[in-house]
């Protein structure tokens, strides 16, 4: 993986005076309306793809609130100049409203490569070249995918999605890390996945889940009970609806 992004861990560059940005890309001559715009590429160009995740990195940056109108203008604005193209996903069976996804376009790439900020493999090109490649069923999983990693670092984890691992059996969808733990994780949509519980204790002695809801993580739960697995489990519905709470809820909602 090109890096474990983490809120914590970002550093922020100095902003391009006006005189050295690249005439014709759409930037604001406006100071305030440039900063958000160019704090957003960076942030893009550093792998982010969730749009929420993008606008409360920029509200606590910038101390405002992340619903702030003028934050979802900043988006808006890079689409409509051709530096980001912006899609709607939506993670089936779980009742959640549809994410906006963000990833740079080529002339987006090129504008960053001019501003010397070459741009991260975005989580979102990483699941499609290793995990749907190609395959439009598997949108939902890699939304699902997106939506587990950002739910971490808004807890102040490090997150990724697809890290490496020397087991050909075992290809975990994301990982984080608490306290110098590395945890592999497995983003599961469906049921009756007992010989991937196997595969992931064979490699790590136990079992990191996040399942769509609370009653879909009880089920799972039961399949990695009947072979006798411990582990730890979360759900992407639980995770938003604690999300605004502050703190947000805990990671982890099940251990056994």
């Amino acid at each position: 993986m090109n890096q474990l992004l983490h809120h914590g861990s970002i550093k922020w560059p100095r902003m391009p005076q006006p005189q050295n940005i690249p005439p014709g890309y759409g930037i604001s001559k406006r100071r305030d309306f440039r900063l958000k715009q160019l704090l957003a590429l960076f942030l893009v160009s550093r792998s982010y793809s969730v749009a929420v995740e993008i606008y409360t990195l920029l509200g606590w940056f910038l101390n405002i609130s992340y619903e702030a109108g003028s934050l979802w203008r900043t988006l808006s604005s890079l689409e409509d100049n051709d530096i980001l193209q912006i899609s709607k996903m939506q993670i089936k069976r779980t009742r959640l409203h549809p994410l906006l996804i963000a990833h740079l376009t080529k002339r987006g790439r090129g504008l960053c490569y001019e501003l010397n900020w070459p741009p991260y493999e975005s989580e979102l090109e990483r699941m499609r070249r290793l995990h749907e490649k190609g395959k439009q069923s598997e949108e939902s999983h890699t939304c699902a995918t997106l939506a587990f990693t950002y739910q971490a670092r808004l807890r102040g984890l490090k997150a990724g999605v697809m890290p490496e691992v020397e087991a050909g059996h075992f290809v975990p969808d994301a990982v984080v890390f608490e306290d110098d733990e590395r945890i592999l994780v497995e983003v599961e949509m469906r049921r009756d996945k007992r010989a991937k519980w196997r595969n992931m204790a064979v490699h790590q002695e136990s079992v990191a889940i996040c399942a769509r809801t609370a009653a879909h993580r009880k089920t799972l739960i039961g399949e990695c009970r009947d072979l006798n697995i411990p582990g730890k489990a979360t759900d992407l519905r639980t995770l938003f609806l604690t999300s605004r709470h502050d703190p947000p809820g805990e990671m982890w909602l099940s251990e056994w």
